[in-house]
């Protein structure tokens, strides 16, 4: 009986996999198209002018990321802006589970795949500009290698611990695209923009609280004090982007064809 109902649930989130494929199939590939051709002119840019290919390179690519991940996020429930889409996405023969994974996965795991190939796309495109547009590429032995990213993890300096400097970088990553997944469902119309305003009050609230307390306090941090203190930030990060999409999920859970707020 078990595995009964273990199949049924497995073929609903397929089931409804295949829809959402049939449904946004020209966005998709639209979407996906878009991402590695920015990825794309940047390297060619790159390329051209003899940038790129090393920490400067990975700023911008790292920079990029960050905005798509967050715009892609904010557009995980535009089907749930108009009555007559909500009336359509409520009434699909499947799950909320079903139909909140199949957004989730799509919106981070299989994105930041998506970008982590539109990295390397865009440094081969680099190389090869670099080797179309300027004779003498192989003087430059160092430019014509694929980048290497990853080296993040064997960081060096005053930290020195790569592990917690890679934390850092993916749990800003997931956790301020968390929060603009959230914002889709919290208010589906304009979400990118609502989403931003109001994390821009909480940062200036936040700004201001902690400029009365440099104020009214003293505080000294040396290197050793900001190792533990990062570690600290890494797991309320990585808590806060959890609650943020357990959030999404109960909001979805709750939505009606008539839209409310709370």
């Amino acid at each position: 009986m078990n595995n009964q109902i273990n199949i049924v649930k497995s073929g609903n989130f397929l089931n409804n996999v295949r829809l959402e494929l049939v449904r946004n199939k020209k966005p998709l590939i639209l979407g996906v198209s878009s991402i590695w051709g920015l990825y794309i002119i940047a390297g060619i840019f790159m390329g051209y002018n003899h940038t790129g290919g090393g920490g400067k390179e990975t700023f911008i690519f790292a920079f990029m990321a960050q905005l798509i991940a967050v715009v892609v996020a904010s557009l995980a429930f535009t089907d749930m802006k108009r009555k007559e889409e909500r009336i359509y996405s409520l009434m699909i023969p499947a799950s909320v589970n079903a139909k909140f994974i199949t957004r989730w996965i799509g919106a981070v795991p299989l994105l930041c795949a998506l970008l982590v190939i539109g990295f390397y796309l865009g440094d081969f495109a680099r190389i090869s500009t670099f080797a179309i547009s300027n004779a003498r590429w192989e003087d430059f032995p160092e430019y014509m290698k694929v980048f290497n990213p990853w080296i993040v993890f064997a960081a060096k300096g005053d930290l020195n611990d790569g592990v917690l400097a890679c934390c850092i970088a993916f749990g800003s990553y997931f956790f301020s695209q968390s929060i603009y997944f959230f914002g889709a469902i919290l208010w589906p119309k304009l979400s990118f923009i609502k989403t931003l305003a109001s994390l821009y009050v909480i940062q200036t609230v936040l700004g201001i609280f902690l400029m009365l307390v440099h104020r009214f306090g003293s505080f000294s941090w040396s290197f050793f004090d900001v190792r533990p203190l990062l570690w600290v930030m890494f797991a309320i990060m990585a808590v806060m982007t959890f609650v943020c999409y357990v959030l999404a999920y109960v909001r979805y859970s709750k939505s009606q064809v008539v839209y409310k707020l709370f």
